[in-house]
């Protein structure tokens, strides 16, 4: 068991997450991860990471396409929080005037520089499962949720 490699211990974000909290005398196994190669039992989400101006920014689970939009869920990494800032303006001014209400020409001016500091930053994304690379153009990031254009 001392060559054994679990899950968690290769996961990109093990610092933050840690060991599973189960302490050893408190099973007497324990099933980690099982997978089954079988297409019925295969998740239909592929997993990814995003990489924005050549750093690893967070991981992706890649939801489906809507036109030409892909979008997903996202979960930070530590190096986003040099990209949080822009992000985080551009989420709250889409959300500054109520749903469904057109934005103040106030809010759609410091939207649109938002959109252009967003548009600045080089945007790559790698698909797992096959590993694929995709250069994206836009990119959109809302709370968990992400949407991109590729280039």
């Amino acid at each position: 068991m001392a060559n054994l490699r679990l899950p968690w211990m290769n996961h990109p974000h093990r610092e933050r997450i840690g060991p599973p909290a189960v302490l050893a005398s408190e099973v007497s196994v324990m099933i980690v991860h099982t997978t089954n190669s079988h297409p019925a039992h295969q998740s239909p989400w592929r997993c990814g990471t995003l990489y924005l101006n050549d750093k690893e920014v967070g991981a992706v689970t890649f939801k489906g396409r809507d036109g030409g939009w892909g979008f997903g869920e996202f979960m930070p990494a530590p190096a986003f929080s040099d990209f949080a800032m822009i992000f985080g303006r551009w989420s709250l001014l889409m959300h500054a005037d109520g749903e469904g209400e057109r934005l103040s020409a106030e809010a759609s001016e410091e939207l649109r520089h938002a959109e252009y500091a967003i548009d600045a930053v080089r945007a790559a994304l790698r698909l797992q499962n096959p590993d694929e690379w995709h250069e994206l153009r836009q990119v959109n990031i809302d709370g968990g949720l992400i949407e991109w254009h590729e280039a």
